[in-house]
């Protein structure tokens, strides 16, 4: 933080002194400092635990007991009881908490130890037996226990907020703690299990005590965040925190404090809580707001209101970074409406909680028990992981198969979320959503997003308009809609169904994608499956991060010059040039007598006397081209990669522009949710570095792929040849953050070295990630990165090669906005991955360097 920041007082009261509190209001605050030392809603954690230790003492509810009998207790004596032992479970958790015991393990070690000293039978004899009282106390934990587990794992369901989801989570964990109770204690005393009567006795006190703890925990936490902040502005004793020339606010949360917590800890997009707004008056007087209810939530500089919860729309204000990228109609409910860029959050004492807008968190150090500074910007830098192609048999996702799968990937799913990883990337694919020609079934995946975002993770979708199948890592098959060549060929007036694949310079066809000669008919295509999805799944649009779009094989925009169609075309070779089909020999012809007028014209620029029409074609002989590198020094040569490389250019455009206008649109329920497209990393027959310079070879394995001209100098101002594909790239983004959806590309194989294979593979994959970053930079994108291979995961030293080129807030110099890791359980099964990847979000999410340039607080006077 700049030396210059505001500094901060709390605001000094100079009325006279407060009044002497009453004897009430005294004891009030005394009791509440008692037990401060406790955590949010501490009066509903020792509520749970007296009612079912209650149970456990009984055996029975109190109005389950026959007064009559006199060998049993009576009902008054029973809630009597309860009483008491409320009171001995206080005592036992404050002493705890004294001791560090988290409240967890309080209330089993504190049920046991009731359920061994008090009466436990069912006469309500008093047991001298130091067996029985053992049996009692393993009894209790294990029933407590059995509580705990059954809550945590019902939280994690998403049963974790709100009266109606706690009421159900609570009841629901006593049953299963009153099944183990009865069954625990019969199995101890008799050796077996308890007959379905007493079982389902024990599950019906148990749930009732659940609801009951439930309502009464809820009521009491709710009073004392009510109450408290009311009697300390009544007497003067609640302060409003001045911070000198700084827009803040301060707030006191009255519910949602938990959940609050829960995405401070970065385990949620954003939550609603209950507020009154801490109001300065005259001489120091504070009094407080009326209840709001308040949306906080995550917003980057590229996100707008589409990327808003949906609680935003119930919300009476609104607090997330760069308001400026919100709607007229939503800024106007922003707690800073008039500012723009960063907000920052703090929590304090007594649930308080300020709110600062500026590049800078405003420096409110130990004051009021304010600490770190949160941004409520989820970062521009993301960890994201690629799920698996598919999860189970779509066609039976009910078969016992489908159904491991399924929960193993659920598995993967919490394991990613305990790393903190944002979200997950899934594959959409064209093959499986649109079968028939205008029919369209999202039901698998709307399933596998379900999953995704109960595990509060976000989702990145990837609508994959390219086969899964032929390709490095390919375990599936499903390949693009069977309908579509025959359709493509119907619209173009063919009958030959290969019209719309590349055709190799062996004169082998590729079916993986749509050539980029025919998108005149393939973007209608595109666009309607693009319509489809926004539709389907505009409920779900806050909780998707990002759209991506497949450009060509494998996702990449590229050439299929190195796929398993062609011979011998493989890594590390130049490949195979892909412009021999129809469309594109007739758009060479086109685009040579565009730039040149004439037949004779292109004849005279390429050095061909008599040159006609029909002679305008790619090379005749590939190899030989190459080996002269006709590329390289020749005009035709020059010409042919620079339309080569144009027509993929122009294609992405056209997909990307497509993408933009729908998801983009103002109506839009994706509006401000970024478009992603992938760029790959082709980096062998690069070059070679000697010492700090790298010298390039051909670049022949690029060339064929379509990335690079030749007609131009591979130097940095020309972003090493890749200026073409960077300049579309920016001429997509919008003309202002909040306006349309940005374009994010995405560049892959971050994590090899260079020199990788030998001398003779030429291969530069780390100083091509980092040229291309350097030159994203330079143009103002935001760029992402991938890995290349999953088994790279596996070793400490590419993640250190990936790690360098993510910008932190340590590295603010980087040039990669977050990675996609190829695939989920590839990290989160992985022990060097799981390592890597907690150290890489701890440092993007650090605000180590914001707390050592804050300067100092000094005391108020």
């Amino acid at each position: 933080m700049p030396t210059d920041a505001p500094a901060v007082t709390p605001q000094k009261n100079t009325e006279a002194p407060a009044p002497k509190e009453s004897g009430l209001t005294a004891a009030w605050h005394e009791a509440y400092d008692f037990v401060k030392t406790a955590k949010d809603g501490f009066c509903h954690e020792v509520v749970k635990p007296f009612v079912g230790a209650s149970q456990i003492v009984t055996g029975k509810t109190g109005a389950e007991i026959d007064p009559q009998t006199p060998e049993k207790q009576t009902v008054a004596y029973s809630l009597g009881s309860m009483a008491g032992q409320a009171t001995d479970f206080l005592a036992m958790q404050v002493v705890a908490k004294k001791f560090g015991i988290t409240p967890k393990v309080t209330s089993i070690l504190a049920s046991g130890t009731l359920a061994a000293l008090n009466t436990t039978d069912a006469g309500g004899h008093t047991l001298d037996s130091l067996k029985e009282r053992g049996e009692n106390f393993i009894v209790g934990a294990v029933s407590m226990a059995a509580f705990e587990g059954a809550n945590a794992g019902l939280r994690k369901e998403g049963l974790n907020s709100g009266f109606g989801k706690g009421l159900l989570r609570e009841s629901s964990s006593g049953a299963f703690a009153g099944y183990i109770s009865a069954n625990t204690n019969s199995l101890i005393k008799d050796g077996k299990v308890a007959d379905d009567k007493t079982t389902a006795e024990s599950m019906l006190g148990w749930a009732a005590a659940g609801g009951a703890f439930h309502a009464i925990g809820a009521g009491a936490s709710r009073i004392t965040a009510e109450l408290k902040p009311e009697i300390m502005a009544r007497t003067g004793r609640l302060q409003a925190t001045h911070v000198e020339g700084a827009t803040t606010r301060e707030f006191v949360v009255t519910s949602g404090k938990s959940d609050l917590d829960a995405f401070v800890g970065s385990n949620t997009r954003g939550t609603t809580v209950t507020v009154r707004e801490i109001m300065p008056g005259e001489n120091g007087k504070v009094t407080l707001g009326a209840r709001k209810q308040m949306l906080v939530q995550h917003l980057s500089a590229n996100e707008g209101d589409g990327r808003l919860l949906p609680s935003a729309k119930k919300a009476d204000v609104i607090a997330t970074c760069h308001p400026e990228n919100l709607s007229d109609a939503t800024r106007a409910k922003h707690v800073f409406s008039e500012n723009q860029g960063n907000i920052w959050l703090f929590k304090g004492n007594n649930n308080r909680l300020l709110l600062s807008a500026g590049e800078t968190p405003v420096n409110v150090t130990n004051v009021n028990g304010y600490k770190e500074p949160f941004k409520l910007n989820r970062g521009e830098t993301t960890i994201f992981a690629m799920a698996p192609l598919l999860v189970g048999n779509p066609s039976d996702m009910n078969s016992p198969e489908s159904q491991a799968a399924l929960a193993d990937f659920r598995r993967q799913l919490q394991e990613a979320k305990q790393l903190k990883i944002d979200g997950v990337s899934m594959d959409f694919w064209w093959g499986m959503i649109n079968k028939e020609k205008g029919k369209f079934d999202f039901s698998y995946f709307h399933q596998l997003t379900d999953e995704v975002i109960k595990a509060g993770l976000d989702v990145a979708t990837v609508l994959s308009f390219h086969q899964c199948g032929g390709n490095v890592g390919d375990t599936e098959n499903i390949p693009i809609p069977n309908w579509v060549w025959k359709d493509v060929a119907e619209k173009l007036g063919s009958t030959d169904e290969n019209i719309g694949k590349y055709k190799s310079e062996q004169g082998h066809f590729s079916p993986e994608y749509i050539q980029v000669w025919a998108d005149k008919v393939a973007v209608n295509y595109y666009a309607d499956v693009m319509k489809a999805f926004r539709d389907s799944f505009k409920d779900k649009a806050p909780y998707i991060s990002e759209v991506n779009i497949s450009l060509g094989p494998s996702g990449e925009m590229r050439y299929p010059s190195y796929n398993s169609h062609d011979v011998g075309t493989g890594y590390p070779t130049r490949g195979a040039f892909q412009g021999y089909s129809d469309l594109a020999v007739a758009d060479f012809k086109q685009w040579a007598l565009s730039k040149y007028g004439s037949t004779e014209n292109v004849g005279k620029a390429w050095g061909i006397t008599e040159l006609k029409l029909e002679n305008i074609l790619p090379p005749q002989d590939a190899n030989g081209f190459f080996d002269r590198n006709d590329h390289l020094h020749t005009k035709y040569g020059q010409d042919l990669i620079d339309w080569y490389n144009d027509s993929l250019v122009q294609h992405g455009k056209t997909v990307l522009s497509t993408a933009t206008s729908i998801f983009g649109a103002p109506e839009s329920p994706f509006l401000g949710t970024p478009v992603g497209g992938k760029i790959p990393g082709v980096h062998w027959r690069m070059g070679w570095i000697n010492g700090d310079n790298v010298t390039y070879s051909d670049r022949k394995a690029e060339v064929n792929a379509g990335l690079i001209k030749t007609s131009q100098a591979w130097t940095a101002e020309n972003a090493y040849g890749y200026a073409n594909i960077l300049n579309m790239l920016k001429g997509l983004q919008p003309a202002k953050p909040g306006v349309g959806s940005p374009v994010i590309p995405s560049y892959t194989c971050l994590e090899l070295p260079d020199g990788q294979d030998g001398p003779d593979a030429q291969s530069l994959p780390h100083t091509a990630a980092t040229r291309f970053g350097i030159a994203a930079k330079l143009w103002g994108l935001m760029l992402r990165g991938e890995n290349a291979l999953s088994g790279t995961l596996y070793n400490g030293a590419d993640w250190d090669l990936m790690d360098d080129q993510v910008i932190t807030s340590l590295r603010p110099e980087k040039f990669y906005y977050g990675l996609t890791l190829l695939r989920l359980h590839d990290v989160v099964d992985n022990p060097v991955g799981r390592q890597k990847v907690s150290d890489l979000i701890r440092a993007i999410h650090t605000t180590t360097n914001v707390q050592q340039s804050a300067p100092e607080l000094q005391p108020a006077h």
